[in-house]
């Protein structure tokens, strides 16, 4: 857009002058685009370093358990202590508690299903065996409970095959041998 080869054609003086004045008005919008585009924050790329995390604080921490410190691994050794002195119950709720604060491991399901075995409750013991078993299918632990549930109700077929599916993810394993002597006693 030039006002110049406009301005020499045949136009009489006030057309000029309306064509000068529509002439600036354009530029000058032009140039404000033109700051306002200069004027924004550029996107983040994946290469451009990351934006600096937020001071945790006890605020933050509270957040996830209560007082501060109180987390994932606070919960789960309490709740191992508990089951240890035998408070089953205290002990399920600590689990449950570690469970809401990571809940895609499967460690708090696997005390809880302990737990319901040494209360006697056998089918919610598989129960929960079966779901930490979900959340994290190479936690040996859990096989083997639910290996020693099924023995408890008297299903030999999936006692044997949980036990042999615990030495199939951990065959040098801290129960290696308990696995072992279910499998050749419950031939």
């Amino acid at each position: 857009y030039k006002p110049a080869l406009l301005l020499k054609n045949n136009l009489s003086q006030k057309q000029k002058k309306e064509v000068k004045k529509e002439a600036k008005t354009v530029v000058a919008k032009v140039k404000k685009a033109k700051t306002v585009k200069k004027a924004r924050p550029k996107a983040q790329s994946m290469f451009s370093p990351p934006a600096k995390a937020p001071k945790r604080t006890k605020k933050t921490k509270r957040k996830f358990g209560g007082k501060a410190g109180q987390n994932y691994n606070f919960f789960l050794k309490k709740a191992d202590r508990l089951r240890d002195n035998e408070s089953y119950s205290k002990a399920i709720k600590n689990y449950k508690k570690a469970a809401e604060l990571a809940p895609r491991k499967g460690q708090p399901f696997v005390g809880m299903g302990w737990c319901a075995i040494d209360n006697g409750d056998i089918k919610k013991a598989i129960d929960y065996f079966h779901k930490a078993i979900f959340r994290e299918s190479r936690l040996a632990e859990a096989y083997i409970g639910l290996g020693e549930g099924y023995k408890e109700l008297g299903n030999t077929k999936k006692a044997k095959s949980y036990f042999k599916k615990y030495l199939q993810v951990a065959p040098k394993g801290p129960e290696a041998n308990v696995a072992k002597t279910n499998l050749r006693k419950l031939k």
